[in-house]
């Protein structure tokens, strides 16, 4: 009897580790279809995001022109948070939806304003806010579809005297290449911005 009891309460603490051990599965990145039956006054394609919901999308940011075809990043809300749509076409008419791999799940924050330039090699790169981190955070792209993109890097802005700013919120970033020099600018805030 007493056998029985103690493999009774070997498998109850069995049972209760591994319902507290939560299950982590890997993010896999949605990839936005073209609703049915979408409202008359949509406007064309590309200029809207997939879904229904008035709170989407946000505005456009990153955007390229970069081996033959336009690429464009959209900000919208879906189950992972702020993420990055992206579409690209050949001749602005007929748009691929991309996977979104510019997600929470795969940056650590959610995605907002900021841009896209390309770096002194040619390579796609982008700035942006990283919603609710309070950073701007930078990220190169890892091939020629621009479906793969570096693990974000945080940007901090250097004072007057050289130093790393870092107990100012920041936000909103946007990054430009002149000749041989790169050129930036931030929104920033002695108040804590709503990000």
């Amino acid at each position: 009897m007493k056998k029985k009891n103690i493999l009774i309460i070997a498998a109850l603490i069995v049972s209760i580790c591994n319902a507290q051990t939560p299950k982590t599965e890997p993010y896999v990145p949605e990839t936005p279809l073209w609703p049915k039956n979408t409202p008359n006054n949509w406007p064309i394609y590309h200029l809207v995001h997939p879904t229904f919901s008035y709170d989407s999308p946000f505005d456009p940011n990153p955007a390229f022109f970069y081996k033959g075809r336009y690429h464009l990043h959209y900000i919208y809300k879906n189950e992972a948070g702020f993420s990055f749509a992206h579409v690209s076409s050949k001749d602005m008419v007929h748009w691929k939806w991309h996977p979104t791999v510019l997600a929470p799940p795969t940056t650590g924050h959610g995605m907002f304003s900021g841009t896209g330039f390309f770096t002194k090699d040619g390579q796609p790169a982008i700035v942006y806010c990283g919603w609710s981190s309070k950073r701007n955070w930078i990220q190169y792209a890892l091939d020629d579809d621009l479906n793969k993109w570096s693990k974000p890097q945080v940007m901090l802005p250097k004072g007057k005297d050289g130093k790393f700013i870092e107990n100012v919120p920041y936000f909103d970033p946007d990054i430009w290449l002149n000749g041989n020099t790169y050129y930036g600018v931030n929104g920033v805030s002695s108040d804590d911005p709503p990000r």
